[in-house]
């Protein structure tokens, strides 16, 4: 979650996927996962 904090969210997103095969019933992981990924996936202003 650290990764995700500075803004290295590609590394954020592997290491929390790893975090969530690991230890399934952790629901924040998840959570944390889906967020990352929903802002990887996210426009940028300017780029079409």
């Amino acid at each position: 979650m650290a990764a995700r904090r500075t803004g290295d969210l590609r590394a954020a997103v592997e290491h929390l996927a790893l975090a969530v095969a690991m230890r399934p019933d952790l629901g924040h992981y998840g959570q944390a996962l889906r967020g990352v990924r929903a802002a990887l996936n996210r426009p940028v202003r300017g780029r079409p």
